[in-house]
């Protein structure tokens, strides 16, 4: 793929340094400051904003614009912190969250809801995960869109079964319009798509040239502002060649966004990268438009220990977080953007346990319809 370096990770004269690094440069670091009298109770503050960096942080919700709430690979058996599951956290500190706190308008789960997607198995994990979607139901009725991960598609017809189940949903890929945002879901239908077996290594997910069309045709149905949702995410996420971490056909895929000037977002998790990681949140040219990748790993982290940030404890990776993502069109004042806002469910506070606790990232969108 050497020949894909302009195209999929840009050179800086068509992206620029702030896509390259993740938008450091578009941080307002207003929302990292304020005084303790000002930040309110502890629901809508970090309550660990004074652990070393001798500042607080106000945490101040978006004003206007649509927020969709992007929740990552739960895997719900597997430990957080305190012996918790991830679900769990995220259930306790939903509960703690009212609407007018967060202004979600839309829930997006990006799979992986379970853990042990193999056939018998899953039974006693979909009771687990259909509350959690009930808790997040109750906090603001906001409709959520689920797409169908890897470790949920272990035997035939899997897909189809969880996003029923799992989603609500008759069909597996499907359209969905919430405010001014048209979400297209892609959910695969089982594992010798997705190329993630159980008993084998991995392989390329592979999206099937009949979805490949029905995306086009969904893409160019509609005037609408488009995220596209799906558990794995597009080659440009990372613009490297780790098999069964992408998806495939890539020049396919590539060509599919750039003829679509009103994709403005992707939305997608399953590589279980830390949220710091500058390609977590970034803009990628595609054609003539920048199209905003947005990802949620595992829910804010990963449990393996080797991959930790240096000088955390294992259980610093063991974080849950989720994003709030807030969209601004093209006619709002500061600006056609993204505005994305991590939340730590583990230790409830806006924010993460990294050594500059950012927690905010602005994505601006350029040329997009």
């Amino acid at each position: 793929m050497s020949t894909r370096t302009d195209t999929t990770r840009g050179s800086d004269a068509t992206r620029g340094d702030n896509d390259s690094r993740g938008n450091d440069a578009t941080r307002d670091d207003d929302d990292f400051r304020g005084s303790a009298a000002s930040r309110g109770d502890d629901d809508t503050r970090g309550t660990r904003a004074s652990r070393g960096t001798g500042t607080t942080r106000v945490w101040r919700p978006p004003v206007g614009g649509t927020t969709v709430h992007l929740v990552g690979d739960l895997h719900n058996e597997v430990p957080s912190v305190a012996g918790h599951t991830r679900t769990e956290a995220v259930r306790h500190d939903m509960l703690r969250l009212p609407a007018a706190v967060t202004g979600v308008s839309v829930r997006v789960q990006i799979g992986d809801a379970i853990h042990s997607g193999l056939a018998g198995q899953a039974d006693s994990q979909i009771p687990i995960a259909q509350n959690l979607f009930g808790v997040f139901a109750a906090a603001d009725s906001a409709p959520l869109v689920y797409a169908v991960g890897n470790h949920e598609t272990n035997w035939g017809g899997s897909g189809d079964q969880m996003a029923l189940t799992l989603g609500g949903r008759p069909e597996r890929n499907y359209v969905t319009d919430v405010g001014p945002l048209r979400f297209v879901v892609y959910s695969p239908a089982d594992n010798a798509e997705t190329g993630v077996p159980w008993d084998g290594p991995p392989t390329n997910w592979v999206v099937p040239a009949d979805v490949l069309a029905w995306l086009d045709e969904q893409l160019g149905a509609t005037t609408r502002p488009v995220v596209l949702v799906s558990h794995c995410p597009p080659y440009e996420a990372y613009a490297d060649d780790t098999v069964g971490y992408f998806l495939t056909p890539v020049d396919a895929i590539t060509a599919l966004v750039a003829r679509h000037g009103n994709v403005v977002a992707w939305m997608s998790g399953h590589r279980h990268r830390w949220y710091q990681d500058p390609n977590l949140f970034k803009a990628v040219r595609y054609g003539d438009h920048t199209v905003a990748l947005i990802q949620a790993g595992a829910c804010g982290g990963t449990i393996d220990p080797d991959v930790r940030p240096v000088g955390h404890p294992v259980d610093a990776v063991r974080t849950n977080g989720s994003v709030f993502c807030t969209y601004f069109g093209a006619d709002d004042p500061g600006g056609h953007r993204w505005e994305c806002r991590v939340r730590d469910h583990s230790i409830g506070c806006w924010g993460t346990l990294s050594t500059n606790y950012r927690y905010l990232w602005t994505i601006p969108l350029e040329g997009t319809a």
